[in-house]
Order: structure tokens, then sequence, then C-alpha cells
């Protein structure tokens, strides 16, 4: 009975603890925290996923960066080794002390660059220059009389297959055909991979060596300095004219000139001459054996480099209606990369426009059979867009004179400070750009100015 009395006491008790009328508060706590838990998983949830999300995001950009960094490359060859005969032979074209260098006394003369005269001036014998000079800068010495010298005319491009698969394209105009006596071929691979990865290597090295200092910026003219000068937004651009110059020049002093560097955009160029490295004589046989350019009608070797944004403006090799026949009958171009975006060559009044590809030539002629300037020889380089765009550049002169082929000392004016200083020189700025140049010639000289141009 006790037992029995136990187990009915404890019925109603069991009964109680599976009843579902709940305490309310316990009810409401219950959901309460049940709904807590379920925003606290989707919390969770949405802070994974927040995070893969995020990883994926950086992930792309990575690999955005990453493809736009090998872009960028890719218009520039960076190739670390170069084969020891490539070293040699185009890294000496560069001699890193000129004064120390002579040039052999049985040079064939012309055999190839002449003096550096890059604003449309062909008037350019020593003996001129001597003339010209002014009295405190009395240019280079006159040159030792050369009784092998013969006049030779330039006047015709004969292009020659280098092999079966190497061939020269005749570039067709899409305008003005029956109007110019203008010429233009192109060939793909005139120079090897490492023969251009080794130009630009020794530009690279010999534009750092002269980077050291700052350049001394020189102009065609006052008119020139300040339409340059608005064009890139230089505040003090009418607080200068040309009493700035230095004297005797048309080019600022140094401390006016560093505070332009950086500010003002321009391509630089490096220059070589025949007889320097065994590169300049390979390539001047090269030259004249595939495209008839005769040697002793030669310039210089450019190497140039254009970086972002920079291209050169509308403008011919040759001087119109210029009546003297030392002038650029011809001009072979060398691209040495691949630019990813910019950077063509563009002949306006034929309506050709030239894609820059690694080792691909470029030649054209500039003036007619008789030794006219040809007005429709104008041509353009094209902004580089992405990447960067190096050549190699020559001109082949109409009539030769003694002193194309030899590397003329530079001008005493203006003052520099270091030998190695550089110079920019900036054109006409309806026609022409700025470029920076490892070495000194005279059409920044008022006094040769004003008797040439």
């Amino acid at each position: 009975m006790a037992s029995l009395t136990k187990r009915k006491n404890a019925s109603p008790q069991k009964s109680s603890g599976n009843n579902n009328n709940k305490n309310p508060t316990q009810t409401v706590a219950s959901k309460k925290k049940q709904k807590q838990k379920k925003l606290h998983g989707l919390a969770a949830q949405d802070m994974t996923r927040s995070k893969i999300r995020n990883k994926l995001f950086l992930a792309v950009i990575i690999y955005i960066l990453a493809g736009a960094g090998f872009l960028y490359w890719r218009g520039v060859s960076t190739s670390s080794e170069l084969p020891p005969e490539v070293e040699n032979e185009i890294l000496d074209s560069y001699p890193q002390d000129v004064k120390h260098i002579e040039m052999p006394k049985n040079l064939k003369k012309p055999s190839g660059a002449g003096p550096a005269i890059e604003e449309k001036t062909q008037m350019n014998s020593n003996e001129k220059m001597s003339k010209t000079a002014p009295k405190s800068d009395k240019g280079p010495e006159k040159q030792e009389k050369n009784d092998d010298f013969q006049v030779h005319i330039q006047n015709s491009i004969k292009p020659q297959p280098m092999s079966a698969t190497k061939q020269w394209k005749e570039i067709k105009y899409s305008k003005n055909s029956t109007a110019s006596h203008v010429r233009i071929f192109t060939m793909d691979d005139f120079l090897s991979p490492h023969e251009c990865d080794g130009l630009m290597k020794a530009h690279a090295s010999h534009v750092k060596q002269h980077s050291q200092h700052h350049p001394i910026i020189c102009f065609s003219g006052e008119t020139t300095m300040k339409e340059y000068l608005k064009h890139f937004k230089i505040s003090w651009v009418n607080k200068v004219s040309e009493n700035d110059f230095t004297e005797g020049t048309y080019c600022l002093n140094e401390t006016l000139s560093s505070k332009l560097d950086g500010k003002l955009l321009w391509s630089k160029s490096t220059s070589f001459y025949p007889g320097e490295s065994p590169f300049s004589t390979r390539y001047s046989e090269q030259v004249e054996k595939y495209t008839g350019l005769d040697q002793r009608n030669g310039g210089k070797f450019q190497v140039t480099s254009y970086p972002e944004n920079v291209g050169y403006k509308l403008h011919t090799d040759c001087t119109i209606e210029n009546p003297d026949t030392r002038d650029r009958y011809a001009t072979i171009l060398v691209y040495l990369n691949d630019v990813v975006k910019g950077g063509e060559t563009e002949f306006t009044e034929l309506g050709i426009k030239i894609k820059p590809k690694k080792g691909k030539a470029l030649l054209w002629n500039n003036m007619d059979t008789e030794g006219h300037c040809d007005v429709m020889s104008h041509h353009q380089a094209a902004s580089v867009k992405i990447g960067k765009k190096y050549i190699l550049q020559r001109w082949y002169y109409y009539q030769n004179f003694p002193a194309l082929g030899l590397r003329t000392p530079a001008p005493k004016l203006p003052l520099r400070s270091h030998e190695l200083t550089p110079r920019v020189s900036c054109d006409r700025y309806d026609s022409g750009s700025c470029r920076w140049y490892d070495e000194w010639n005279y059409d920044h000289l008022i006094d040769y100015r004003k008797m040439h141009l």
C-alpha cells in the first residue's frame, strides 16, 4: 500500500513534467535563444562567404597586376645573359671616355657616321663649323686633308633578299600614290634577337652613366621654349625669356635645366660611329649588301628609346627646299623590341603605318633621284601607350662630305660641370619633340644657327 501510495503521489508529478503547457517566460526565452543561435550561424556563414569572396577578389587583382606587369615588360627584352661575342661586339660600341679614343688615320672616308646634327642641318663639314662657331668656342680643329676622299652620290635603294625566308616587302600606299618618289620596304628578322638585346643593353648602360648628371635643356628659340613650358604646365613659364639662355646659346643654364628635369617628356638617343666596334663594321656591311646603301654615305648610328606617352611629331628626315645635296637621302630603322601598344611609324601623307616588331627593318628614301626632299616622306613616331620602344637608326646622305664618318669634338658652350653632362634638344614645337642626347653638337649655338638655318 505504501508503495502504491508513492506511485499515485508520483504520478501527477510525472504527468506534470510531460505537460505541453510550459511556462510562457521559459518558452519565449527558448525561442529567442534558438533565433539568436540561428542568426549567429547565418552570420558565421556570411563571414565565411565574405572571406572567400575577399580572397577570390585579391587573387583576381594579383592576377590582373601580374598580367599587366608581364605585358608591360614584354615591351622590353630583359635578357640577362648574352653570348660573349655579342657583349664584345655591341657593348664596345659605346666608348666610356670618347676623348681617349683615337680613330685610325687610314679609315676610309666617309664610312659611316657624320657629326651630331639632328635638327635639319646638313652643312656640317668641319671647316664650316670652325667658321660659324662663336669666338668663345672655335669648334673642331680643321680636318686633316684626305687625298683619298671622293664625292659619292647615293640616289637609289636596291633591296636584296637575305635568304629565301628573309625578303624585303614593299609597302603600297593607300593614298597619294602618284605624287611621291618615296619607296618603303620592311624585312622581318633583319637583326637577331641577341643583337637587339645587346643594343638595348648597351643603350641602357650608356644612358645610366650619363643620367648621373642633370641634362642641359636647349631649344630652337625663345618662342619654342615658352610653347614647351606652357604645354607641360610649368608655372613659371612667363618668368623666363631669352635672357635665361647661357651666352651664345639657346640653352638654359644648369640651374633652370635641373628644375625642368623630370617635368618635360622626351625620348633618349645614344650614338656610336663606324670603326668603334666590330658590330658597327658588320652592320654597315650588312646594310650595304642588302639595301644598296653605300657605307661612304652613311651617318652615325643612333639607338633611341621611347618611354610611355612619348613619341616624335610629324617631320621629314631631309630638309624641304634645301639646295644643299648633303642631306639625308634614305633612312634605315630597325625595331629592337615588340611594343605592347602604340609606337607605330606612320607616313601620314601615304597612309602607311608600321607596327614595331623585334628585329624588323624599315627602309625608305626621303629624296628623289635629283636630291630634292620629297614632302610625301613626312612621318611620325606614334606615342607609346603600353611598354617601351627601342630602335636602331641610321641615315644615308645623298652626297657625302669629308666630315661624314667622324666623331667630332664637342663645343665648349654652354659651360658644363661634367664632361658626361647630357643635353636635351627641343625642336620647333609644331614640328618636333624633345630628345635627350649623350653627345653635343653645334645646333644650339646662336651664330651657327644664324649661318645655317
